[in-house]
């Protein structure tokens, strides 16, 4: 288990993100939020959750005023702004940790950053407003693009999606392409590959089992499991108890940053995760040379096993004796002279046609089948004996099937001129026309 260590730059500062994980407190003001249920709508409200989420231990605060659940409509800038520019008004130079706006509208982005925005979320990916990664740039704000697949009024109608980490990957590829472009640094960049956001709770899964995908482009990745169904056997409800679970599983496979509206409940699963991952990048790195030691037994204290000795090497090939040397290796064969030239005098190395103490012994003839050994043969056995006068049984009398007396009679119509007649199959009077009509007289046309 292991997590990249990176560099996150911030408007005004540089995060060393990968040692620990990352909690965003979510302030949703918008009237169908899934968890806040339009309490935040009033600014002082907002801001007063926004600083009690820091007490809990969030690292940062996320605010958005547009709400991205499945069915909602789009609002306009005018509405978007007006629910937002309150509740940073009153944060402006109150919140002890940085602020994430998340929206997709670039002329709302601007006024974000005016109000001390840090980081600029587009939960489309730059797909709606590719504008916003220019504010971002001129801004010097941190960009986090996540996926999002349509628009959340067309969810229902969109069909299943095969290799949804692929997919997902491919497009989030693109995001950041399309942030490149606009000349955003890319250590200013999260990814977050937006689970629930036109996903289905299989597609929730398929993510987090392929997460390494994501972790790959060496950019911090976020993760947001709070209220996203995923898929178990047999299936139930996974809305609060499912996203602790897959938190812990997104940050044992490389996650910087975690999403969630319930900062207390996921940092509690983000200790034990991180404390995992600390231990196990301890343990990497240091081999366990000590010798093993048997477990004894209730008020005995036993030292440490005895190593066995040393194995005896074999004695090198020339103490063998001559029957158990290795054959030397076969050296290759002088070719033939030619006719009245003179054979070269034969290699002494070679000892393949040497005497027979350099060959190893010869195995015993098997002579289970010699003749002297050969079983007697049974009498009644004829297999082996030759076709001949007394080789077939003689015919039992009482067989009476063949004997002229129980022969079946001749059929007459099986010798000559047993054809039926000319002019049809059957038999009867031959018809002079034939099977076409009468013959016309030969030598007339």
């Amino acid at each position: 288990m292991a997590r990249k260590l990176l560099d996150w730059k911030l408007k005004d500062e540089t995060w060393r993100v990968g040692e620990r994980t990352l909690l965003v407190g979510v302030v949703n003001v918008t009237p169908d939020s899934l968890f806040d249920q339009g309490l935040y709508l009033e600014p002082a409200r907002a801001a007063e959750r926004a600083l009690e989420l820091c007490e809990l231990g969030a690292d940062l605060i996320e605010i958005g005023a547009e709400s991205f659940r499945a069915g909602s409509a789009r609002v306009s800038e005018a509405e978007e702004l007006r629910r937002l520019v309150p509740v940073l008004k009153l944060l402006r130079g109150k919140l002890p940790v940085p602020l994430i706006v998340e929206t997709s509208k670039s002329a709302v982005a601007e006024k974000a950053v005016e109000y001390g925005a840090q980081v600029l979320k587009d939960p489309t990916g730059l797909l709606i407003d590719p504008e916003v990664a220019r504010v971002a740039n001129e801004s010097g704000a941190a960009l986090l693009l996540q996926h999002m697949r349509g628009t959340p009024d067309k969810w229902a109608r969109q069909g299943g999606m095969k290799h949804a980490a692929a997919l997902v990957h491919q497009e989030l590829a693109a995001a950041i392409s399309r942030a490149l472009r606009y000349n955003v640094p890319r250590h200013s960049i999260v990814i977050d590959p937006g689970l629930g956001l036109g996903k289905r709770k299989e597609h929730n899964t398929d993510i987090l089992l392929h997460l390494d995908r994501f972790t790959s482009f060496e950019i911090p990745v976020q993760i947001s499991p709070t209220g996203k169904p995923f898929h178990t056997t047999p299936q139930v409800e996974t809305a609060f108890h499912g996203a602790i679970a897959a938190a812990v599983a997104a940050i044992l496979r490389g996650v910087h940053l975690l999403r969630t509206h319930d900062v207390p409940a996921m940092r509690a699963a983000a200790l034990v995760a991180d404390q995992l991952l600390r231990e196990g990048r301890d343990m990497s790195g240091v081999h366990d040379t000590r010798t093993a030691e048997i477990l004894p037994s209730a008020g005995e204290v036993r030292g440490p096993v005895t190593p066995p000795a040393a194995v005896t090497p074999p004695p090198p090939p020339e103490e063998l004796p001559a029957s158990k040397r290795p054959i030397a290796p076969r050296l290759p064969r002088s070719p033939r002279p030619a006719q009245g030239e003179v054979r070269p005098a034969r290699d002494p190395r070679d000892t393949r046609y040497s005497p027979s103490e350099s060959r190893p012994p010869r195995a015993p003839r098997d002579n289970r089948y010699s003749p002297e050994n050969r079983p007697p043969r049974d009498s009644r056995d004829s297999r082996d004996a030759r076709p001949g006068p007394g080789s077939r049984p003689p015919r039992d009398p009482r067989d009476t099937r063949y004997s002229p007396e129980n022969r079946p009679p001749r059929d007459s119509r099986s010798g000559p001129g047993s054809r039926p007649p000319f002019g049809g199959r059957g038999a009867g009077p031959k018809d002079p026309r034939g099977p076409r009509g009468p013959r016309p007289p030969r030598g007339r046309r």
